[in-house]
């Protein structure tokens, strides 16, 4: 035998029991693991169970918080009950109270709207003479303003033949002064003068007397002889005594100021008077018309590009511009024959005759 066997068959009962040994410690050691993994499981399930058992509670002491508010919410409700029906019976009467009222108010409603009905109808016959007042009203009104316009056309015609009597009368006034002047200075130059107005003279003193009627008319033929021949060579000069004067007269012009800041001045003429003008007229209307023009112009300081004239609803009118800080004249005078002249005063349109220009 070798030794190999001595030794297998020498150990061999010891060989059996070491591996029976490692075979249960082999065992026992995987039982302590399994138990180890049991334990730490447990643990884990006891964590778990911990936390479950926190959760429970805090839903416990939410729940039995929430069962304390509801009962103490069911109190509230059982007290706010009692309060409704309280309330309810309250309403019932305050209900019944304004049924009352409601009743009262419909009836006074209806009353009322027999009131307002009656109110309408009397409203609808005042309206329709408002209405009518209105619609008169209105038609006087037009009928004011075409009365004003027309009033204000015929003293523009009446202010018209003032200026050109007052320039004819002035102007044969100063003619025959003219040949009065004339006529004393061939009295004293010629002879045959001097003689016509000795025999005037003379035949004056004898109608003077009062004589026998027969000689009185025989002078006063006499006397119309002489002064026919006068006449002749000095006209008008015996028809000026001394109380014949030169008209002097005050015209009153009217403006207005438009919302270009320009003044609108109503000159005393007529339409058909400026147009003959414009078309080259030479009648004495006309030279007066140009005559004014000129001495108007001067007498503003009127600038020719800020004037003009026109014709606005049939009247002549001067538009001119002034500085912001000049005032329009209070009045001027126009120079005519012997000394003589025409003043202007110059006046806002009354208001009511403005409107009246508006309607226009």
């Amino acid at each position: 035998m070798k030794l190999e066997d001595f030794i297998r068959s020498d150990t061999i009962g010891i060989r059996d029991n070491l591996d029976k040994i490692n075979q249960k410690r082999s065992d026992v050691f995987s039982h302590m693991r399994s138990s180890e993994e049991i334990c730490k499981r447990i643990n884990n399930d006891i964590s778990k169970i911990k936390i479950e058992e926190k959760e429970l509670k805090e839903k416990f002491n939410s729940l039995d918080n929430l069962l304390n508010d509801i009962n103490q919410e069911l109190d509230n409700i059982e007290k706010k009950r009692q309060e409704l029906n309280s309330s309810i019976l309250e309403k019932q009467n305050e209900k019944h109270r304004l049924t009352k009222q409601i009743s009262e108010r419909e009836k006074t409603y209806k009353k009322n709207i027999e009131e307002i009905n009656k109110e309408n109808e009397k409203k609808d016959k005042y309206e329709k003479e408002s209405n009518h007042l209105t619609s008169d009203y209105d038609r006087n009104e037009e009928n004011l303003n075409k009365i004003l316009i027309s009033s204000f056309n015929n003293y523009i015609k009446s202010v018209n033949s003032q200026i050109i009597q007052s320039y004819q009368t002035n102007s044969e006034i100063s003619k025959k002064y003219k040949e009065v002047e004339n006529l004393k200075q061939k009295r004293n130059t010629d002879p045959k003068i001097a003689s016509l107005w000795e025999a005037r003279e003379e035949w004056y003193s004898i109608i003077k007397s009062k004589s026998v009627p027969a000689v009185v008319n025989a002078a006063k033929r006499e006397l119309k002889i002489i002064e026919d021949e006068i006449n002749k060579l000095f006209p008008g000069a015996l028809e000026v005594s001394g109380t014949t004067q030169m008209t002097n007269p005050i015209i009153d012009l009217y403006y207005r100021i438009n919302e270009e800041g320009e003044i609108k001045l109503y000159l005393p003429f007529n339409e058909s008077d400026w147009i003959i003008l414009k078309n080259g007229g030479t009648q004495l209307s006309n030279k007066i018309i140009s005559y004014f023009i000129w001495w108007l112009s001067s007498e503003l300081s009127l600038n020719p590009e800020s004037t003009k004239y026109n014709i606005e609803n049939h009247k002549v009118i001067l538009f001119y511009k002034i500085d912001y800080d000049e005032r329009i004249k209070d009045s001027i005078r126009m120079q005519l024959e012997g000394n003589t002249g025409i003043s202007f005063l110059f006046f806002k349109v009354p208001v009511e005759l403005e409107k009246a220009f508006d309607y226009e």
